[in-house]
């Protein structure tokens, strides 16, 4: 087990054990990012959200990514809510529908042209529902997983060359139409690490072409099946850890000078019909053979949250409000109250509690083992302190803390285990993460 030292990363400063809790912003403040903030969670759904209000409210999350074609009654309770829409424009004209490269990016940009005019700032929408609070639609993403065929074909070069005009010809049309609209680009599918790949073979197809200027986020997707973030993924090809692919992925974007926000805009871990879960095997394998439990599904998510922070990335959206596409991982069930699910439970008392964080230090590195051992973030807020600690292989230590100041403990459902006065608190570390927090102020 080894202490850790300062580590930039995505132009992000994290601090470490030792060297101080100041933050470096973001060279690019986009929609929806409040100034400070180190991390904001955000949850994937389609139309169904509009039936789920009580949900919504509960969380408390204001950042949502919208799959499907935009509509008017989603749009209207959207805005409604104070949303902030990440809209998604996957090619419903794909290239091998398309006569050509030109055509098949034509067609791209008049389906984006569509929504936009309609639901875009200035758009027709909001000058017809003048009562409504105004929240246009100012993020949105180019395409969804290009590298894995949603709407391209040919070989990874192939693919990656055309994804880059197709990045940099709606880039320079939406700026000229909406300026103030913040573009997401790549989506890159992050299942087996393919994200690190894509992203480094789209960045040389930009930078040849002088376009590396040609979005304002970069958007990764990161799936480990029923393997938690920190631990070795194991596949028919090698091995992997899905929190060090994040941390490739930043690196990739480092080394091509590229220093602007990086965001993970689908994430997250599905259990098994037996678990409650809406699909069957036959078809929830399509998004992977693994699952997990709800307990394993709570802590492995705010658990990927960590790891995502540690790559410095500035934003997660997770897979699903309720499940839906044939993938089990919904944050509420498929009953018709929609009840809320451990890992909701969870991510509601994470987002309370580190929702406002400003920096982050790790105090324990568990990576450094071999297998990973212990793990222990300290977020600090304008008023808290918060540690986060857990470890796959339960054992037992002291926590160091905030000496002279009072400390409340809970487990990751946001539930009292104690009030510790002092300057450590001894514990059994568990693969369910627990929440250390000490108010400053």
């Amino acid at each position: 087990m080894k202490w850790t030292t300062l580590t930039v990363l995505g132009g992000t400063t994290i601090a470490l054990a030792g060297c101080g809790d100041s933050a470096a912003p973001n060279d690019q403040e986009p929609a929806g990012s409040k100034p400070g903030e180190l991390f904001q969670i955000g949850l994937y759904s389609w139309n169904e959200i509009v039936d789920l209000p009580r949900q919504v409210n509960e969380l408390g999350l204001t950042h949502y990514r919208i799959g499907g074609v935009m509509s008017d009654r989603v749009m209207t309770f959207c805005a409604e809510n104070n949303i902030d829409v990440l809209l998604n424009f996957t090619p419903e004209v794909g290239r091998a529908s398309a006569a050509s490269d030109a055509a098949f990016i034509a067609a791209y940009l008049k389906q984006i042209d569509r929504t936009m005019d309609r639901f875009g700032p200035g758009g027709s929408f909001w000058t017809q529902n003048p009562t409504l609070p105004s929240h246009p639609i100012q993020t949105v993403e180019i395409c969804n997983e290009p590298n894995f065929g949603y709407g391209f074909v040919g070989t990874k070069q192939q693919v990656a060359d055309l994804y880059a005009q197709v990045l940099f010809a709606s880039y320079d049309h939406i700026k000229s139409r909406w300026p103030t609209v913040t573009v997401v680009g790549f989506a890159a599918g992050g299942a087996s690490a393919a994200a690190p790949g894509f992203l480094e073979l789209t960045l040389a197809k930009l930078q040849s072409a002088n376009r590396l200027d040609s979005f304002d986020v970069v958007a990764v997707h990161i799936y480990s099946d029923n393997v938690p973030p920190e631990q070795l993924v194991k596949e028919t090809w090698g091995t992997w850890v899905a929190g060090e692919s994040l941390e490739e992925c930043v690196e990739v974007l480092l080394k091509f000078g590229v220093h602007k926000p990086i965001w993970v805009t689908e994430a997250g871990y599905q259990i098994s019909q037996a678990q409650g879960g809406k699909f069957p095997p036959d078809r929830a394998a399509a998004h992977g053979n693994g699952t997990v439990t709800l307990e394993q599904q709570a802590a492995y998510t705010v658990r990927l949250n960590m790891a995502a922070i540690r790559a410095g990335m500035a934003r997660m959206y997770h897979m699903f409000m309720v499940d839906t596409d044939n993938y089990n991982g919904g944050w509420f069930d498929s009953s018709p109250q929609h009840g809320a699910r451990p890992v909701a439970i969870a991510m509601r008392h994470l987002n309370e509690s580190i929702g406002q964080a400003t920096s982050m230090e790790i105090i324990l590195d568990g990576r450094s083992d071999s297998p990973p051992g212990p793990f222990a973030y300290k977020f600090h807020t304008p008023d808290t302190v918060v540690t986060v600690a857990w470890s796959q292989i339960p054992q037992e230590l002291k926590l160091p803390l905030s000496g002279g100041q009072q400390t409340v403990v809970t487990d990751m459902y946001g539930k009292a285990i104690a009030t510790v006065n002092g300057d450590s608190y001894e514990t059994r570390l568990t693969p369910n993460p627990l929440l250390l927090t000490t108010k400053t102020t």
